[in-house]
């Protein structure tokens, strides 16, 4: 979540960790049961305070989910199996296939209203849905909805009926138009490399490459390898955790909350290089 459009983001960042760390499940929950624990995850962290992410006057807002079409426009945890199968398929043989599968969606808010994206730049269809009172949750909670693990999230209002997941299956790392940008674009990211979608993650050939024009005003931060093998477990904590640590969650949020200390320190050895930059650290803050 962009804590930066709310009034206090450092406060909103702050519940964000504390419900994100304190998530409890129990051994194989059904996805029913982690999509209502997400969605009073997303209630405590909005804490009322909704109409700061819709109307603010400086930050604008995109939520990125993708739409089932095809195979995946039916509900049906079988059909949604054979759909997500199909899909990965046409994936392995070329990215553009996937797009029979799933479309982009784009809720936005803000001032820009996400017009660097309405001009097609790929393969998919996108839709465009202004963000409102009544689809904000929603919206948030299809972003990080995960297929077979989390439940789709139907008929958001404003936007076409359908299902609605995690809008990583098409854009993981965000592979976006960023030359149409005039100035720099920042990217804070987990990963010292570009992967367009989640299913290209075991593809190394389909990684953004040099001499890619998206990149080319794009200025990207990420951990070092160092600093990733320094945290619990040798890397980021993430979803593979609640399994592996079971139902151990006071060793989870444990060495959850060392990595998190441990990117705090990170994130203001940053801040300090922002303020004098030294191209000689560049490599390694």
């Amino acid at each position: 979540m962009a804590a930066a459009v709310f009034s206090d983001p450092v406060a909103a960042q702050r519940r964000l960790v504390r419900e994100y760390v304190g998530q409890r499940y129990p051994d194989k929950p059904e996805a029913a049961h982690v999509s209502r624990t997400c969605r009073a995850l997303l209630d405590a962290v909005l804490d009322g305070q909704d109409a700061q992410l819709l109307r603010h006057k400086d930050h604008s807002l995109s939520v990125l989910a993708v739409r089932g079409i095809g195979a995946l426009a039916q509900p049906g945890k079988w059909r949604d199996r054979r759909g997500f199968l199909l899909a990965a398929a046409g994936n392995a043989v070329a990215r553009a296939r996937l797009a029979a599968s799933l479309e982009r969606a784009v809720f936005h808010a803000g001032p820009d209203g996400a017009s660097w994206l309405r001009s097609r730049f790929d393969a998919f269809h996108s839709h465009f849905v202004p963000l409102a009172q009544d689809n904000l949750r929603d919206a948030l909670l299809a972003s990080g909805s995960i297929p077979l693990v989390l439940d789709a999230v139907t008929d958001i209002p404003g936007a076409p009926s359908g299902r609605y997941w995690d809008g990583g299956l098409v854009d993981y790392h965000l592979h976006l138009p960023y030359q149409r940008e005039p100035d720099l674009v920042l990217y804070p990211h987990f990963a010292d490399h570009i992967v367009p979608g989640w299913l290209d993650k075991a593809m190394p050939w389909r990684r953004a490459r040099s001499g890619d024009s998206a990149l080319d005003n794009m200025i990207l931060v990420s951990p070092s390898p160092a600093f990733v093998a320094s945290l619990p477990n040798g890397k980021l904590p993430d979803r593979r955790d609640f399994p592996y640590y079971g139902q151990g969650h006071a060793a989870r949020m444990r060495d959850w909350r060392r990595a998190i200390a441990e990117s705090e320190r990170m994130a203001a050895a940053f801040a300090r290089w922002a303020e004098q930059p030294d191209l000689r650290q560049a490599g390694d803050l």
